[in-house]
């Protein structure tokens, strides 16, 4: 009985994992395919296994990939710096109003991302940001901080208190409780931080959109509905050797942080 209760678990988490990867495998096998077997053979296998497509857009993805390593990487160490000191603040200060002050920095959380769009263009147009590096970090930095203070806020107030304050009475100032005993501690939720973040900055597309019109600057996201609207009549084959080749990095960040990513969520930084 208990094996048979286990053969079904088996089968249906086997299922579960074939539903969630079929679209990443069609998604490489479509790679390979001209428009003749895309258009009459949706679901089989390429009549051949067609690798110019890869080195027909390899130059332009690994471009937009270097644009979007450059942002996303500068965003993510601008959210880990500002929301691991704020979340920290948080958690080990009980200063006046601290709750209201949080609440109203959750409350950014419930707003539409869309509804940000407008006076922030407005500003950064304003500014003279357009085509500029920090017009594409600073409004991601500010939309991502309220979430990465509440995950930090909470790891550092899962941690015990006499941790902080023993190493208090060994003559520890706060700044060196943060640096060597509460930052190394929070790896696991500052690693969430940074995939939840570097997530919503590869796959944000509007506004890079917007800021972002030269083709030697755009990031993955843009640079494919570029290449999309600039080659007319599309092939397929060449659209999904493009998502193929952005998808990689994404397979070995995660391959790399999963594990973290697992211990956030179980030490109850993500609740």
């Amino acid at each position: 009985m208990r094996n048979i209760k286990r053969g079904l678990q088996y089968t249906v988490l086997g299922l579960l994992a074939l539903i969630a990867l079929y679209p990443l495998f069609f998604m490489f096998l479509t790679s390979f395919k001209n428009n003749a077997d895309f258009y009459g053979n949706f679901w089989g296998l390429p009549s051949a296994l067609r690798l110019k497509n890869y080195s027909y857009v390899a130059s332009k993805v690994f471009t937009w990939l270097k644009n979007s390593a450059i942002y996303s990487g500068l965003n993510v160490v601008s959210v880990i710096i500002v929301t691991s000191l704020a979340g920290y603040a948080f958690a080990r200060f009980d200063v006046k109003y601290k709750e209201i002050i949080f609440s109203a920095l959750l409350i950014l959380m419930m707003m539409p991302g869309i509804l940000l769009v407008v006076p922030m263009y407005a500003m950064v147009s304003k500014l003279g940001g357009t085509n500029r590096i920090w017009a594409l970090v600073l409004p991601w930095t500010s939309v991502e901080i309220p979430l990465g203070t509440m995950i930090l806020r909470r790891f550092f107030e899962s941690q015990p208190r006499d941790l902080f304050e023993a190493a208090k009475i060994d003559g520890a100032n706060e700044f060196k409780i943060f640096t060597f005993i509460a930052f190394p501690l929070a790896k696991p939720a500052v690693t969430t931080v940074a995939i939840l973040d570097l997530l919503f900055t590869m796959n944000d597309v509007i506004w890079p959109l917007l800021v972002i019109t030269k083709n030697d600057l755009k990031p993955v996201a843009t640079g494919v509905i570029a290449f999309q609207g600039a080659t007319g009549a599309i092939t397929w084959g060449h659209v999904f050797a493009i998502y193929s080749l952005t998808s990689i990095p994404f397979i070995v960040i995660f391959a790399f942080l999963a594990r973290s990513f697992v211990e956030a969520i179980i030490s109850g930084a993500i609740k």
